[in-house]
Order: structure tokens, then C-alpha cells, then sequence
């Protein structure tokens, strides 16, 4: 029993090794054939893909993070989405946003929000999932969906299944490294664009046409709402695409033939179609950004990279050509690694990288015969000409920039060749010598540039560096030369030694076809260069600490959205998180916008100096008492450990969080939701000049009006309201002042209308400077200015008992005001004070350019700054003011009573009893002017104007003694463009209604249907 027990074990085992074996032999068999069927191939790219998915999505993840990079979608994109959703849940989404700008169209946010179906899934999976993941893990789906189009698109072409993987996962990776460094939005490209190559490849097959009737206007459509400047390139490309595959099918190249032309004018008409449905979204948001925003503008020497700056005795930069050519055999990221010389992080956007190995198909691509390769070889060449000369780079993005954000039109291009490079050689090349020279000449240029930029790097080829990233970027830049130094050696090895040995000769195909091995290490790589850039940033638990205290505020302190004020948010958060848009309502005074908010741009340039034409990322001066009421400030969270308010307290009640106690939550007394001006103040110099404590003084008793800039080129001698009003034609919208005339701007004759208007109502004006002059002399003896050259590790100091003789007095005022000036920036936006303890020496600080001296009874002997940089002539003007500037200011805004003020979504409601009916007044709200709002109930005259160089005000005619208005934001274009997509929707419902019943009609004939 025993032996035949040992027998039927050694049969088992004999069994199960047998069973390995076959095991083995099939897995091996199954290798071999896997891409010798579509099916084959794509369950293998699904399981890579789905792989790589969760890699990205779970490494970061455990690290408290998302794949970011720390780039500005920190601070942009994801805010805005966060932002989105709560308003959606909340039932608060409307056409005007308070948590934009000083107040903006929803329309506004169309750039940075991407409305799609990717989008609708974060949305469900923000329910369990924070918000930053949600989005993010949609983003990477978009990439993955992207690589699965691209396959399915070169499938129908006929291309070899281990040709369509190889190029979907080379488009992986391009997507993954490039363009999740840019801004997350642009991660739709990577979706769109094979899609829009799909639909044209539909179109153009009679067999599946009457797919591309019904979803090309509705791929436009989607294009523009997920969004409107991405939609523009991506209709750009399909357009470019649809040419390029109708001169490769067409008989004639130049495309002079009658089915082109028939072809062409459907295609563009069912483009039109979708433009016309996308109406109602298109043109408010297009609108809004031409007329209520603007962008920076470059010179012309951008035109051509003139850059003599960057190099000495050379008119023109060979470092933007060379770099640009140089992105063949490097992935780059912006971020870290910028290699532009004559551009910056800002511009380069874009790459022609897909893989070293790719190169080599893409240059064999140029050795190969046939009609349809010729053709496609003169497309290449002139798309990546194009994408190497800036002019070309700015036509595309509509900018004056050399933005290279449309680089997936020649990068798509280029992989389409390198397609046809795979497919026709079989990943075999070299079998005749003079053939094989040309990829092995790309290499050994390729080998060239490599050594060369390694040898003059960082220096000349890092031209942006995040903060405290100075050796990392350096080290991350050696790191993709050197490897792919190293891949371009072992291509050029496998290149050669066919040629040099007859055995690697009679063996080419299976040297050659290590190849696309090498490319798949290439791919794995760029997985490494992902992992190495995992940002440490991430805003969830700061959005989560912040909106505990917001809902403190809301649910404790009597803190609505609705009235209109705002809170300062003075926390241990970063101070360059995008808080006002993250946090939905809270309407904080510190935000970051890439559009410019142009309305308010004059206040911030011409009132307050700042040195950015934006509001910024980060504090605008801060909060104290006197600019507090020009944004409509009644609540302030600050940290202990950050600072303490110290103000009197029967200006505040001071609030703490029993469950956080580390915070200060001061509620201003006495706030008005709006103010109500007597008196106008009216530039007539070019420059309004002056420090930020005398303006803010004039600002709380004054109303300040703007002069359009044209005004300064003209030869006006006076500039009041009558001789102002006297050179403007509304009809022609000039200024002539008796001898030239001159076009104003939009915004110019917007101050024009204004001050037509204030004219209209009998107000009369003082100038600004000579307020100014009169405040200046007022404070004169409670002031002093000194001067420091003194920089040491990022700050200024300021001896203050060597240089000053008269500032007991300045310091025994109730509060002490800085305002800081240098002769570079004109101001210095970001930067915090503290005065030396004469005993301790211990630093305290100032509140935000404000010290309130109630408790500081001690001199100090130094004033200390901490700013960004060192600058040359830089100075300090101290202020000593007492409490009774503001007392005043609340004294005057206590004649009107009953005052209340309402912003529910598109409604804003106003009202209050004028105390003096017989004058006409001025209202000026916190938010941001715009000539959308309506005034609903405008019997009585009211009038809507821009005051305080960029804010909403609104005119009292004289003898209304109880002020009701009630303003409804209508943004432009919107009606109109719904009236549009109504023409549109019809348009494409009877085409849609056509091609269906043809299709039918054209089946049965044939007997498909019966």
C-alpha cells in the first residue's frame, strides 16, 4: 500500500510538472502571437494602461498628494473646480460669481473649468472622493481614452497591431510628462485631438460618413464648453487634419479637384453648425474675455526671438531654435526644466518628443516611396517649420506671445509618420546601407545636441526654476540628458553593427527589432520622470481647515455671502493658495487670475502702485482700517502665531473657535456694505503719484475718477469735465482736443461715459493731486521717510534711532502706517514689517503694514523688513495717524440711513434714506465694475458708472430721498448667443433627420433592412 501510495504521487508530480511546461509553452506561444491580432494587441494596452492608472493615481495618493508638480494648477485649476462643485451643491451657481475676481461673469471661469463628461464623473466621484483626486483621476482617464482612440484610429487605417500599441503607449507617455506640467485643462488635448483625427477619418469614408454628419457639429460643440481657447486649436487641427488625409487620398496633391471641394464646404458647414449650437456658451465667455479682461503683450521682438539681452553682439537667439529642435530627444518639463532662452516657462508649452526610438521610424519614414508618403512628407515638413518659427506659434494661439500650447498639431503629425515608419518597415530597417544612413544620421545629430547642452547646462538652458528647486532642477535636467544620452548610444549601436559585422548583418531583423524593446524602456522612463516630479503640494486639508472656519463664521458670527462683505484670511496657509476661488464664498481679498481683471487693474496700478497689472496670489497690502472699507472688509481670521490685531476694541468684537482656539475672529463694528461719496476726485496728471496710507485717506472721503489714457496723448490744456466732454464724439468714440483726434479704447470711453454722466448730474470735481497735496501737508509733522541699502538675507533694515529725529511723535499716534517705495518696482507688494525691541530685541511685528500702538509703549530702535528682493533706492515712509480718520469716515456714511445691501446670485439690492435728497450722490459697492448690470427699477434715473478706477458705483439723480435699486447682471453675448443656438439646434436636427432617412433609404435598397 505504501509503494503504490509513493507511485501515485510521483504520477501526480509528473502531472503537475507536465501541466507547468504546458503552461509555460502557452504563455510563450501566447507572447509571440500577441500582437499578431487587434483583439490581442488591445487587451494588451488596457492592461498597461489600467496599470499605469493606478500607479499614478496610488503612489501620490500615499504620499498625501496628486501628480501636480506644484504647478499653477495648485493655485488655479483645481480651486476652480472645488469652487464649481460646492456651488452646484449648494444650488448657488449663477451667471455673476462673487468668488471671482472683484466679482466677474460665471462666463469668466469657461478657461479653467472643462465642462464634459470627464467632468460629470468627478463630479459623482467627489462624493467619496476629495475633489483634487476626483479630477485628477478623471484626467488620467482622459490620457488613457486618448491612447485607446489613437489605436482604434490606426486600426482603421490598416496599420500592424504591434504598430498601433507601440504608438498608443508613445502617446502615453508624451501626455503624462508634457502636458500635466501645463495646466490640467490642457490635458483634454490629449482626448480631442485623436478624436477629432477619428471623426475625420469617418468622414472621409463614404461607408462610416454618415457618422461623421452627426458628430462632428456635436464634437465642436463639446469642444467649446469644456473649453472655448482649446476648442479653437483643436477646431484648428481638425481642419488641418481633414487636409492633410484629403491630399493623401485626393488624385491631385494641390487638391483642385471637384470632390475636395464638396468635401471641403460640408465639413466646414457642419463645423459652423456646431459653432452655432456651442451659441449660447461661446459667445458670452468670448465677450467677456475680449471686453472685460486683458493679457500681457509682447514686443516684436518676440516675433523672431531678437535677443540681444540674452546674448551678447547677437541680434538673434539660435537658443530658441535649438531648443525647440532639441524637445525631439528629450521629454521636457516646464517646470523644472525650461529650455527656451528667449522665451520662459510661461511660453513653452509644448514638445515634438516621442521617444528617441520613434525618431528612427520617423526618419526612415522620409526614405519611403509612394505617392501617399510624399505627400504626407511635404505636411511634416511644413508643420514642423511652422512650429519652429514663433510668428506661427502666435497666429495659432491668438496671442502676441509665441505661446507653443498648439504643439499637438505638428507633434500629432509627426507621430502619424512615425506610424507609417513602424508600419512599413515592419521594425526592420537598415537592410540598404544608403537607407539606413538617414536614421543614423538623426541619431548622431541627436548625440551632438545632447553633449553640447550638457556641457554649457544648467547655465545657459534652465531658465526656470521653481523655489528652492535651484540643485533639484539641476540634477533633474542631468538626469533626462544623460539617460537619454545613453538610449541615443544604444540606438546608434544597434544601427551600426548591422553594417559593420556581416553576422549583424545577416541577423538585421533581429537587431533592428530590438527596437521597439528599447522603446518600451524609453516608456517606462518618462514613468520614472513622473515619479521623480510628484509636487508635495496639495490643498485638501487646507481647504478643509479653511472652510471650518468659514462655516464658523456662518454659523456663529452671522457671516452671508449675501450681504457682500469679505474676510480676510490671514492663516498659517501658504499665501499663494488660491483661497477666493477655492473656498467658494468666502470672497476673501487675496486671489491669482491668468486672465487680467482689467475693470480693477487701474485701481491696483494707479491707486495702489502695485506692481502686478493683476490682483495677485498674494496680499494686496494687506487689511487695516483705512482700505478695509474700498473691499467691503467686516471679518478677519487671523493666527496667533502669525500676528494679533491690535485695535481698540470698540472697533471689533473678538470671537475664538472653542475647537480651534488657535485662531483670532474679529468682526469690525460699524462697517458699511457700501459708501456713499459726496465729493469727486479727478485725475488730471498722467501719473497719480503718492503713497498708499494718503490715497487710502482720500478714497474714504472722495470718489476717484479715472481719465482715459488718450487724454495724455493729446495737447489738452486743462483736463476737467467740460473740456474732456467737448473733444469726445460718443457717436465716433474719439477725443479730439482742437487739432488731433485720437480712437479711445473700450475702456477709455467707458471713463468717458463715466464722467458724461457724473457731468450730466451737476457734479463738480477737485483734482486728485490737489487733495493730495493737502492731505501730504496735513500729515507732514506726523511722518518721516528713511532709506535703507541694507540687504541681508532677504531683509531691509531701517535704524531708527541714528536717522530719525521726529518720531516719538509719529510712534505716540494711535497707529503707524508703512508704505513701502523703491525705485524699480514702484511699490513692493509682498512684504511684512517689525520693529526691534530696544530691551530684548526681540522683532514684533507689524499687522500687515499697519502697527497699532495701543499696547507698545517702548520705542524700538529698528525697523525691519522682509521682501522678496533687493532693490536699489528703496525707502519707507512712516505715518502716524489717529483713530479719528475713520471715526469720521463712519460718521459721514451714519447719515444715510436704513442701508442695506443684497447680492443673491444675479441680483444685487441697494437701498437706502438719503439724508440730503437735494445733491446728488455716488454709490460705490465693492465689486467690480461691468456694464452687464441692469438696473431693473430705473424710474427715478439711477445710473450705473466706474468709480474708484475700476468699481461698480451707481449715480443718485438729486431729490430721492429713499435709494431702492435693483441691479440683475445680464452677461454679454448670452441672449444673443442662445437665440443663435436655437438657429443652430434646428440646422442640425434636419441635417441629422436627412442623413438618417438616406442612410435608411440607401439600406433598403440594398436589402440590409427590410
Amino acid at each position: 500500500m505504501l509503494v503504490k501510495s509513493e507511485n501515485n504521487n510521483s504520477n501526480d508530480n509528473k502531472n503537475s510538472t507536465k501541466s507547468v511546461k504546458e503552461m509555460g509553452l502557452a504563455s510563450l506561444n501566447y507572447c509571440k502571437t500577441m500582437f499578431q491580432t487587434y483583439q490581442r494587441a488591445f487587451d494588451f494596452l488596457i492592461v498597461v494602461l489600467f496599470i499605469m492608472t493606478v500607479i499614478l493615481v496610488w503612489v501620490p495618493q500615499s504620499h498625501d498628494t496628486f501628480y501636480n508638480c506644484n504647478t499653477d494648477d495648485i493655485v488655479q485649476y483645481y480651486p476652480y473646480i472645488q469652487n464649481f462643485f460646492d456651488r452646484i451643491k449648494s444650488g448657488q451657481l449663477s451667471f455673476y460669481d462673487v468668488t471671482l475676481y472683484g466679482g466677474a461673469s460665471y462666463f469668466a471661469s469657461t478657461y479653467y473649468i472643462p465642462i464634459d463628461l470627464f467632468l460629470l464623473l468627478a463630479f459623482l466621484l467627489s462624493s467619496f472622493l476629495s475633489v483634487e483626486l476626483s479630477y485628477y483621476i478623471t484626467l488620467l482617464l482622459k490620457i488613457m481614452c486618448g491612447a485607446m482612440i489613437l489605436f482604434y484610429v490606426f486600426k482603421r487605417k490598416g496599420f500592424k497591431p504591434s504598430v498601433c500599441v507601440i504608438i498608443a503607449l508613445i502617446y502615453t507617455q508624451t501626455a503624462v510628462t508634457e502636458t500635466c506640467f501645463v495646466f490640467p485643462v490642457y490635458l483634454g488635448i490629449s482626448f480631442y485631438a485623436p478624436l477629432a483625427m477619428l471623426l475625420v477619418d469617418l468622414f472621409l469614408d463614404k461607408k462610416d460618413r454618415v457618422k461623421g454628419y452627426i458628430f462632428i457639429p456635436l464634437y465642436v460643440l463639446n469642444c467649446i464648453i469644456f473649453d472655448f481657447y482649446i476648442a479653437y486649436m483643436l477646431v484648428a487641427f481638425m481642419c488641418v487634419f481633414f487636409v492633410i488625409e484629403s491630399s493623401i487620398q485626393s488624385k491631385k496633391f494641390f487638391l483642385i479637384t471637384k470632390e475636395f471641394y464638396i468635401n471641403f464646404g460640408t465639413f466646414m458647414s457642419l463645423i459652423f453648425i456646431g459653432l452655432a449650437l456651442s451659441a449660447f456658451y461661446l459667445l458670452p465667455s468670448a465677450l467677456y474675455i475680449m471686453n472685460q479682461s486683458s493679457r500681457a503683450s509682447s514686443s516684436v521682438d518676440y516675433f523672431w526671438y531678437y535677443s540681444t539681452s540674452h546674448y551678447d553682439k547677437s541680434e538673434i537667439s539660435f537658443r530658441h531654435y535649438f531648443t525647440q529642435f532639441i524637445n525631439y530627444y528629450i521629454p521636457n518639463n516646464p517646470f523644472r526644466l525650461c529650455l527656451i532662452s528667449a522665451g520662459d516657462y510661461i511660453r513653452e508649452h509644448g514638445t515634438l518628443y516621442m521617444t528617441t526610438g520613434g525618431i528612427i521610424y520617423f526618419a526612415y519614414f522620409f526614405t519611403l516611396r509612394g505617392k501617399q508618403n510624399h505627400r504626407l512628407k511635404i505636411w511634416v515638413g511644413i508643420m514642423n517649420i511652422m512650429y519652429l518659427i514663433p510668428i506661427f506659434a502666435m497666429i495659432f494661439s491668438l496671442s502676441t506671445w509665441a505661446y507653443l500650447r498648439w504643439f499637438f498639431i505638428p507633434y500629432l503629425i509627426n507621430v502619424y509618420a512615425m506610424a507609417v515608419g513602424m508600419n512599413e518597415t515592419g521594425f526592420v530597417i537598415g537592410k540598404k546601407r544608403p537607407l539606413a544612413l538617414v536614421p543614423l544620421l538623426m541619431m548622431l545629430v541627436g548625440f551632438v545636441l545632447l553633449v553640447y547642452t550638457l556641457k554649457v547646462s544648467p547655465k545657459e538652458f534652465i531658465h526656470y526654476q521653481a523655489e528652492s528647486q535651484g540643485e533639484e532642477s539641476q540634477s533633474f535636467f542631468y538626469g533626462i540628458l544623460v539617460t537619454e544620452l545613453v538610449f541615443v548610444l544604444v540606438y546608434l549601436l544597434l544601427l551600426c553593427l548591422p553594417h559593420v559585422w556581416k553576422w549583424f548583418y545577416n541577423h538585421n531583423q533581429y537587431i533592428t527589432g530590438l527596437i521597439p524593446f528599447v522603446i518600451g524602456l524609453e516608456v517606462v522612463f518618462a514613468a520614472i520622470i513622473t515619479f521623480c516630479s510628484i509636487g508635495s503640494e496639495s490643498y485638501s486639508t487646507t481647504y478643509n481647515n479653511t472652510k471650518n472656519e468659514i462655516d464658523y463664521l456662518k454659523n456663529n458670527l452671522g457671516y452671508d455671502v449675501t450681504d457682500g462683505y469679505r474676510i480676510n484670511m490671514y492663516t498659517s496657509q501658504k499665501g499663494d493658495i488660491n483661497a477666493n476661488i477655492k473656498y467658494g464664498n468666502v470672497n476673501a481679498s487675496s486671489f491669482f487670475q491668468s486672465f487680467y481683471n482689467t475693470p480693477l487693474n487701474a485701481y491696483f496700478g494707479d491707486i495702489h502702485n502695485q506692481t502686478s497689472t493683476a490682483w495677485t496670489r498674494r496680499s494686496i497690502f494687506g487689511y487695516s482700517l483705512l482700505n478695509g472699507p474700498m473691499f467691503n472688509t467686516k471679518y478677519v481670521i487671523t493666527s496667533t502665531d502669525i500676528t494679533e490685531v491690535k485695535l481698540p476694541q470698540r472697533y471689533y468684537n473678538l470671537y475664538k473657535n472653542p475647537q480651534n482656539t488657535s485662531l483670532n475672529y474679529y468682526v469690525l463694528k460699524d462697517t458699511t456694505p457700501f459708501i456713499v461719496y459726496d465729493t469727486i476726485a479727478l485725475q488730471t496728471t498722467e501719473t497719480v503719484y503718492g503713497d498708499h496710507f494718503l490715497r487710502d485717506l482720500i478714497l474714504l472721503d472722495n470718489a476717484y475718477i479715472k481719465t482715459p489714457e488718450e487724454v495724455y496723448k493729446l495737447n489738452f490744456s486743462q483736463r476737467n469735465f467740460d473740456t474732456l466732454l467737448e473733444g469726445y464724439d460718443e457717436k465716433a468714440k474719439t477725443l479730439t482736443d482742437g487739432t488731433d483726434t485720437i480712437e479711445l479704447s473700450k475702456t477709455s470711453i467707458r471713463y468717458m461715459n463715466t464722467i458724461k454722466k457724473l457731468k450730466e448730474n451737476g457734479f463738480a470735481t477737485k483734482t486728485f493731486n490737489t487733495i493730495y497735496n493737502n492731505v501730504k501737508n496735513d500729515y507732514y509733522s506726523y511722518s518721516f521717510t528713511i532709506s535703507s541699502i541694507d540687504y541681508k538675507s532677504g531683509y531691509f533694515n531701517y535704524d531708527l534711532s541714528s536717522s530719525i529725529t521726529n518720531y516719538q511723535k509719529v510712534f505716540n499716534c494711535d497707529a503707524v502706517y508703512l508704505s513701502f517705495f523703491n525705485s524699480q518696482t514702484a511699490g513692493l507688494y509682498d512684504y511684512h514689517a517689525y520693529l526691534r525691541d530696544p530691551d530684548d530685541n526681540s522683532l514684533r511685528p507689524f499687522h500687515y503694514n499697519v502697527f497699532y500702538n495701543d499696547t507698545y509703549n517702548i520705542m524700538p530702535k529698528e525697523l525691519i523688513v522682509r521682501a522678496e528682493n533687493a532693490v536699489s533706492s528703496s525707502s519707507i515712509t512712516v505715518y502716524g495717524f489717529n483713530y479719528d480718520v475713520y471715526d469720521q469716515f463712519l460718521e459721514k456714511q451714519d447719515k444715510f440711513t436704513n442701508k442695506s445691501f443684497k447680492l443673491d446670485g444675479n441680483n444685487m439690492l441697494i437701498k437706502f434714506t438719503n439724508n440730503n435728497p437735494t445733491q446728488a450722490r455716488i454709490i460705490k459697492t465693492a465689486y467690480a465694475y461691468s456694464d452687464d448690470w441692469k438696473i431693473l427699477n430705473n424710474n427715478l434715473g439711477y445710473e450705473t458708472i466706474d468709480v474708484d478706477g475700476g468699481f461698480l458705483g451707481i449715480i443718485v439723480p438729486e431729490n430721492v430721498l429713499d435709494v431702492d435699486i435693483n441691479l440683475y447682471y445680464v452677461p454679454e453675448g448670452y441672449q444673443t448667443g442662445f437665440k443663435i443656438s436655437a438657429i443652430g439646434c434646428v440646422l442640425y436636427m434636419a441635417i441629422t433627420a436627412t442623413v438618417l432617412v438616406y442612410e435608411l433609404n440607401k439600406r433598403k435598397k440594398r436589402g440590409i433592412i427590410r
